[in-house]
């Protein structure tokens, strides 16, 4: 995805819809202008790589999968020193469209395109997600992916891909 403002619109329409911010940490939306400043920064830098699910037959947008380089962008991953190349992922679908698989089905097909693209040495995936919000565990636990909690940090759901050299 490139870093145009319609794109950058179509991401905060979606991560940050009034009745879904009590999902996140950070539970107020910026301003757009602070949005299109952030994510022109994060995906021009290659630290973020979003996928846009969207319908075929009327072009309208289901939701999003980043992949954010956890690594190049936050201190916390030291928690994780035992991993090779960390990315964190996260993901949003419109609220009237929920309760339809398309969570599952977004991560799925976007998680085999990041792999593809990211041809990288062995690459560890995770989430989290607060406890009540077990739609969105399921999401990725239907995907194979698995919950642990990882010392000095919270629980957390991992993927670890077997990846042929």
């Amino acid at each position: 995805m490139g870093t145009s403002k319609s794109e950058a619109e179509i991401i905060y329409k979606l991560r940050f819809n009034e009745s879904d911010l009590h999902f996140f940490s950070d539970t107020h939306a910026p301003s757009f202008e602070n949005h299109l400043e952030w994510f022109t920064s994060e995906v021009g830098s290659g630290r973020s790589i979003y996928f846009v699910a969207e319908n075929l037959t009327n072009g309208e947008k289901i939701g999003f999968v980043r992949f954010e380089n956890a690594r190049a962008s936050a201190n916390w991953v030291n928690s994780f020193e035992n991993f090779d190349e960390v990315w964190l992922v996260s993901f949003a679908t419109r609220s009237d469209l929920r309760n339809r698989g398309l969570g599952t089905a977004m991560i799925k097909h976007a998680t085999d395109k990041f792999l593809e693209v990211q041809k990288s040495a062995p690459v560890t995936l995770l989430t989290w997600a607060i406890p009540s919000n077990l739609a969105s565990w399921k999401c990725f636990i239907k995907n194979g992916w698995e919950k642990k909690f990882v010392e000095g940090f919270r629980e957390v759901v991992i993927y670890s891909p077997e990846r042929s050299s």
